[in-house]
């Protein structure tokens, strides 16, 4: 990722329940030390976010391929479309 034309990285999560965890690694961020951009972590309903939900069963799709090795071809249509 070239870091010189991207000005703020905002990370959604899906629903209140990642509240805790988005405010603890949020204040890893605090200080734009670690990748030299300021980094936000926020949570909102995946219903009222465009693309969250994709998002979501895009990542729950790899990483269940990864630990389980299911989910190859929802991994394979991850992989190869990632940008």
């Amino acid at each position: 990722m070239n870091l010189d034309v991207i000005d703020e990285i905002n990370v959604i999560l899906d629903d209140t329940v990642w509240d805790a965890p988005a405010d603890v690694v949020g204040g890893c961020f605090d200080s734009h030390e670690e990748i030299g951009v300021p980094t936000t972590f926020t949570t909102q309903d995946s219903r009222s976010v465009p693309g969250l939900q994709i998002a979501d069963l895009a990542a729950y799709s790899w990483h269940r391929n990864q630990r389980k090795g299911d989910c190859a071809v929802a991994s394979n249509v991850v992989r190869d479309h990632r940008l």
